[in-house]
């Protein structure tokens, strides 16, 4: 035989799990290879298993981790569909095979929010959250990618209520962290620092809202040229994997730092007492969320993994009393912190499937 699953035969694709067969029938042009790949003797191909599989016929037939499924106008990674289980991977095939009725409407929309899966309609309310800033055209989002996509959708939905100040106080958020941010990420972290700021400040004039946010990050970021060192892993890994990483990290007297600048920034603004101190008191305040952060960590286990929509970043949390870390996985295995704060009911776990 010429395909194996972890040293077994694949014969035809009847040999495959329900789950990974319907993973690779997402995948355009995904079971004609394999079967191709079966009858071929002069090919061989070992995977370690079917996650395996999917991932690397997608990327090998299109040279990309997203497989499209058109009439959903979803972009997902074949290794995430086969993280939402059998009952849910049937019901979006279901409705991208032609359901279009409502029970398989609603059904579909309870899956992609189970799992945190982003349509095109999703996407596109980040560029209509930038027209309405008046920042479609602006050449900080001229060439952006699923992540940062992902991130205006994000702060899409987490912008202001509708009240009296609130549209003036995002609109100057916006034009502060386009003056201030070189990716689209570092906008939408601006865009909070800016927020997490000025909010306090709503009787304030914009001026000193303004000053106040630039003062922030002239204060902060020459603190957090040391916060940004980070461990590596290979692959995708489990929560034990993560938190052996950590511990060994920790270990060798190293911190786990963020993926940014500007993330750290963000975390530092909206997780500690700083109210634009300088000096001495905004060094000790950057200290004392580090250590306390390094020490949850040391004291502290993955409780899940939740795969990103595109099969190769990972989320893991980690939850003791009040409060709660979360640990980001890039796809290159760099292990950062990405949040440290507060325990709220919006950010409480639910069960989730192993990514690995």
């Amino acid at each position: 035989m010429t395909v194996s699953v972890a040293g077994r035969p694949i014969q035809d694709a009847n040999a495959m799990s329900p789950l990974g067969r319907l993973a690779l029938a997402f995948i355009d042009g995904g079971p004609e290879w394999l079967s191709w790949a079966i009858a071929d003797l002069t090919a061989r191909y070992e995977f370690p298993d079917e996650t395996t599989l999917v991932g690397q016929v997608q990327s090998g037939l299109h040279a990309s981790r997203f497989a499209l499924l058109p009439r959903l106008e979803l972009m997902v990674s074949p290794i995430k569909l086969m993280t939402l289980g059998l009952a849910d991977l049937r019901m979006l095939a279901k409705a991208e095979g032609g359901d279009d009725s409502a029970v398989a409407a609603a059904q579909v929309t309870r899956v992609l929010s189970d799992h945190q899966l982003a349509t095109r309609g999703d996407l596109a309310a980040g560029q209509a959250l930038l027209s309405e800033l008046g920042l479609a055209a602006s050449p900080l989002f001229q060439a952006m990618d699923f992540e940062d996509h992902l991130a205006l959708w994000q702060l899409a939905r987490m912008a202001p209520p509708p009240e009296e100040t609130a549209p003036a106080l995002r609109q100057e958020a916006a034009d502060f962290a386009a003056a201030q941010a070189r990716t689209p990420l570092e906008f939408c972290d601006y865009c909070n620092v800016y927020l997490d700021l000025g909010t306090p400040l709503a009787d304030a004039s914009p001026a000193q809202r303004s000053q106040a946010a630039t003062g922030a990050l002239q204060t902060l970021l020459p603190l957090m040229f040391g916060v940004l060192d980070c461990p590596q892993i290979d692959g995708l890994p489990s929560p034990s994997e993560v938190d052996q990483a950590v511990s060994n990290w920790l270990a060798r007297g190293r911190q786990i730092g963020f993926a940014r600048l500007s993330q750290a920034v963000q975390q530092i603004v909206r997780h500690t007492s700083f109210q634009g101190q300088s000096g001495d008191a905004a060094q000790k305040a950057v200290r004392l969320y580090l250590q306390s952060a390094q020490a949850f960590l040391a004291a502290n286990r993955p409780v899940q993994g939740r795969l990103g929509q595109d099969g190769a970043t990972c989320l893991f949390a980690l939850e003791a009393g009040s409060l709660r870390a979360e640990l980001h996985v890039g796809p290159g295995g760099v292990i950062s912190l990405r949040d440290f704060g507060p325990r709220t009911p919006s950010s409480t776990t639910t069960p989730e499937e192993d990514p690995s």
